[in-house]
């Protein structure tokens, strides 16, 4: 088995979507064309943040993708990837992580195939 197929077979990108707060930050506003972002901080205030800055102890603003903020932080398997909207006033956060298939079968000679079943 190749590295890269073995590689693709063991890590799978999970998306997550969710109407949360962000470890107690609020995003108020986001603009992608002037690529900054304005966050309700845990302590009620506020805070202009820009690409490089960081939001919280661990996620760091990467960049805008339209009018998404894209946050990366630390997890189990690899980077998080965030990305935050806001939708009708409320915060939007999709989470994207590596994570372990826990249902695959490495004996079958299928490629491409996962099982979906409980063991």
């Amino acid at each position: 088995m190749k590295p890269l197929t073995l590689l693709v077979a063991l890590l799978t990108l999970i998306a997550v979507q969710a109407k949360a707060e962000f470890n107690g930050y609020q995003f108020i506003g986001i603009s992608g064309a002037e690529r900054a972002a304005v966050i309700k901080q845990p302590d009620g205030s506020l805070q202009l943040v820009r690409v490089g800055d960081k939001v919280g102890e661990e996620a760091l603003l990467i960049g805008f993708d339209g009018e998404h903020a894209v946050l990366e932080t630390a997890g189990d398997w690899g980077p998080v990837t965030l990305y935050v909207a806001l939708e009708d006033g409320e915060q939007r956060v999709t989470l994207v992580e590596r994570r372990p298939l826990g249902n695959y079968d490495f004996n079958r000679r299928e490629v491409g195939t996962l099982s979906t079943e409980s063991q």
